[in-house]
């Protein structure tokens, strides 16, 4: 009796040990699988994020170049040819990096659009989520090329724009 009662708890370790080897699986299991949940949520809403910014930097970028010019051509005259030069210089360097990156961006849209289009040609049970992976790449890739062009873009244009400061302050303040 005490060798089957032995026996009888050796199995019911042996089968609890078993369980325990089993859930703890299964909890790694789910924490990977959270895992790469959190990170495709992270990739849409960074995605997304890329999106509104991208669209709100351009009507700032586009809104200071209309201010610039304007300013610039309207007191051009009354300014030093080193003023005009280096602040002409500066704003043109600055708005061809800006369309250059608006023309890559239109690129890409293309080929997201062919991909896409591509991928309606044969549909199946998992082409809406297909595409929201060629989206959602597609404005990773965007993002970040869009943050290599928007600095060089902004520090150029804000240079030129404090050489105009600057020529204003020294006609403003005499010395």
């Amino acid at each position: 009796m005490n060798r089957e009662m032995y026996e009888l708890e050796s199995r019911c370790v042996d089968r609890h040990n078993d369980l325990v080897t089993h859930l703890n699986r299964i909890n790694q299991e789910q924490a990977r699988a959270m895992t790469r949940q959190n990170i495709e949520a992270t990739k849409e809403i960074v995605a997304h994020i890329y999106g509104k910014a991208n669209s709100y930097s351009n009507i700032i970028i586009v809104a200071g170049y209309v201010g610039f010019f304007t300013l610039w051509s309207s007191i051009r005259p009354d300014l030093p040819n080193w003023a005009v030069l280096s602040s002409g210089g500066l704003i043109l360097t600055s708005l061809m990096i800006f369309i250059a990156f608006e023309f890559y961006k239109m690129t890409s849209i293309s080929l997201q659009m062919h991909r896409i289009s591509k991928r309606l040609d044969k549909p199946n049970m998992n082409t809406l989520a297909e595409i929201q992976d060629i989206q959602k790449r597609s404005s990773l890739n965007n993002a970040k090329i869009w943050l290599f062009t928007v600095i060089p873009t902004i520090v150029s244009a804000l240079l030129a724009g404090f050489i105009l400061l600057y020529c204003f302050l020294i006609e403003l303040l005499p010395l």
